[in-house]
């Protein structure tokens, strides 16, 4: 392109500062690059908050379990098997996982709303990056499995401690 333009307006085409070709691929590179960075950072953020939301589920568990100790105890002697005791504590664990997930993903659904009548007032002439946000019914699908699965993941160490409780020691505590 430089040699063609130099022939066009008569300059020397080794003349390197004659004309200048700018090659935005460089430029483009650097952007996907850049968002690449900022797309991996952004998971690593989701990890460690989905890692901070699975401890302090278990951790509410595991109180939860050493508040109902004696209820616990009183299962087991009238019959209720481990298997009955790690139900109900993973099913526990999960409802709280899954209803803080649902609670969240209404409050996101208002936000975009919300975000969506505001940039309704924005000039459309201005070709905007972010005009219009969407909600995708797939990706609250994938994270409310994701959650089930995490809420379960945080119920394990409880449960197996609710399972471990004696009802001999449970029933003495009182």
């Amino acid at each position: 392109m430089r040699s063609y333009l130099a022939e066009q307006l008569q300059l020397s085409g080794t003349d390197q500062d004659a004309i200048y070709v700018r090659n935005i691929n460089a430029q483009v590179k650097a952007f996907d690059h850049l968002f690449f960075n900022i797309r991996i950072f952004l998971w690593g953020i989701s990890i460690c908050i989905l890692l901070n939301g699975v401890i302090g589920v278990s951790n509410m568990m595991l109180l939860t379990v050493n508040e109902r100790t004696q209820e616990l105890g009183i299962r087991k002697v009238l019959g209720a098997s481990a298997k009955e005791t790690l139900v109900m504590i993973m099913s526990e664990s999960i409802f709280i996982s899954l209803t803080a997930g649902i609670v969240g993903m209404l409050g996101g659904i208002g936000a975009i709303h919300v975000l969506n009548s505001l940039l309704g007032y924005i000039d459309p002439s201005q070709n905007l990056i972010m005009s219009n946000l969407v909600f995708r019914s797939s990706v609250a699908i994938a994270a409310l499995l994701l959650l089930v699965i995490a809420g379960a993941v945080a119920g394990i160490l409880p449960a197996k401690r609710a399972m471990a409780i004696l009802p001999i020691k449970a029933l003495s505590v009182a």
